[in-house]
């Protein structure tokens, strides 16, 4: 009597590709072969792949979902067959003793194998079958003129111009508006859908009533959301879902117009500029601020500011070109030497001492909240006014502040903060403007100009 090791037991998978063994859709089956002092056995795996798809004994997954659990399912099922193999090895003296034992337990192994397939297969199909159903619902619900449906196929659309036409934040506030517009339709007409053709004026003055009675919107909230449903019905005119836009030639009214621009005098950045400051955060924070006062810089364009947007002339004189994010516009304006100078101080890296600095710009800067924060506990410290202290006010500081002390034309200040047009800069800078009228004509009248020689 031999006793059996593992030397005298050859276990494979082994795949048959022959045209016998091929199914109609072109698959072939992968088998188990067992030999055992020459005796060979054969069992099915119930596996069936296409020629492709098998390598080397090895199955290639090619990015498939469903390749990618079989793969698994046939490591389970080596490893299974392993142990059993394994365990008669040692249990059994005789090879008929063996292979009547290890076969049949090989087998149920496989047939455990085919009912995993056949399960995964089945919640494949009922998956397939659920998103098609749901596809087609959809569908029909767009034909009918669905403003949910419409409106995820409008967002979906739109998803694919982030970072072209605009920013990611644009289209996320695109959403938020939509999904202001479902609530509006859940609490007024305890509905969870509306009808394109039905958004007339009268839901729009219901609409209005929801945002500033609900809400506690102001007018300029209210009128861009509007603009963002007008926009998706103008998409369901153009797509066929609706035959017209009961809200095309309906105006919405600005919003109030805005009072004095927030920003710092003079005298006020001078005490910003002299106060002494203990913590690393609060001198970083009041020095970033003040480079954007010294170049105008809105807090995304510093955020994306690197050195790449800093270059110089012929004769030497550097200056920053910034094509800006909200608009694309290219800002161009000198690099002023106070701005150069925050540069340098922080050109060595080893200044990011805080987690909480993540960009790789020339200045890595915090967020935009955490600044804003920063910048409060600077204005308490300072005794400055807590809402001049923004990183907002610093763009507005810039040019209040060079319209206000210099003959620079409007044109040339539009340029160097990156307005779209110069009438944009006209009209949020028309009373530092009439500032300067009153002071030029202190003195002037026209008997003066009447009796003159």
């Amino acid at each position: 009597m031999t006793k059996i090791t593992k030397n005298h037991i050859t276990y494979s998978f082994i795949f048959y590709h022959s045209l016998k063994k091929m199914r109609f859709d072109g698959k072939a089956p992968i088998y188990g072969r067992l030999t055992v002092f020459g005796i060979r056995n054969e069992f099915s795996t119930s596996i069936y792949l296409e020629p492709c798809s098998y390598k080397g004994k090895e199955i290639i997954s090619h990015n498939d979902t469903d390749l990618n659990f079989i793969i698994q399912l046939f490591e389970v099922l080596k490893t299974d067959c392993n142990i059993v193999l394994e365990k008669y090895a040692s249990e059994c003296k005789e090879p008929g003793d063996f292979i009547n034992k290890a076969v049949p337990e090989l087998k149920e192994i496989a047939t455990r194998c085919f009912d995993a397939q056949k399960e995964q297969q089945s919640k494949v199909m009922k998956t397939i079958h659920e998103k098609k159903k749901l596809n087609r619902r959809a569908e029909k619900m767009r034909s009918l003129g669905s403003f949910r449906e419409i409106s995820e196929e409008y967002l979906e659309k739109k998803k694919h111009m982030i970072d072209i036409d605009f920013c990611f934040k644009t289209w996320k506030r695109k959403e938020k508006a939509i999904n202001i517009v479902l609530e509006f339709i859940k609490a007024k007409f305890k509905r969870n859908d509306f009808f394109v053709s039905d958004i007339k004026e009268s839901f729009l003055n219901d609409f209005q009533q929801y945002c500033k009675a609900n809400l506690k919107w102001g007018q300029s909230h209210y009128r861009r959301t509007v603009i963002i449903l007008k926009a998706i019905i103008n998409y369901a005119v153009v797509s066929d879902y609706s035959a017209k836009n009961y809200l095309a030639f309906v105006k919405i009214k600005r919003g109030d117009k805005k009072g004095d621009i927030k920003h710092l005098s003079v005298e006020q950045l001078r005490i910003l500029l002299n106060i002494k400051l203990s913590s690393h955060s609060h001198n970083f924070v009041r020095d970033v601020f003040l480079f954007q006062v010294f170049t105008g810089l809105s807090y995304i364009d510093l955020y994306n500011f690197s050195i790449d947007n800093i270059h110089c002339k012929l004769d030497g004189t550097k200056y920053i070109v910034v094509a800006r994010q909200k608009t694309g516009v290219n800002s161009i304006l000198p690099l002023l030497p106070e701005a150069e100078k925050i540069i340098q101080k922080y050109s060595d890296l080893n200044h990011r001492v805080d987690n909480g600095i993540k960009n790789p710009g020339v200045l890595p800067v915090y967020t935009n909240q955490v600044m804003n924060r920063i910048l409060k506990e600077i204005a308490v410290v300072s005794n400055l006014p807590r809402e001049l202290l923004t990183t907002h006010t610093a763009r507005k500081t810039f040019a209040t502040l060079i319209i206000s002390n210099t003959n620079i034309s409007m044109e040339t200040v539009s340029r160097m903060i990156g307005h779209s047009e110069q009438r944009t800069t006209a009209k949020f800078y028309a009373q530092v403007n009439s500032g300067r009228i009153f002071n030029e004509m202190k003195g002037f009248s026209f008997d003066n100009l009447l009796n003159q020689n």
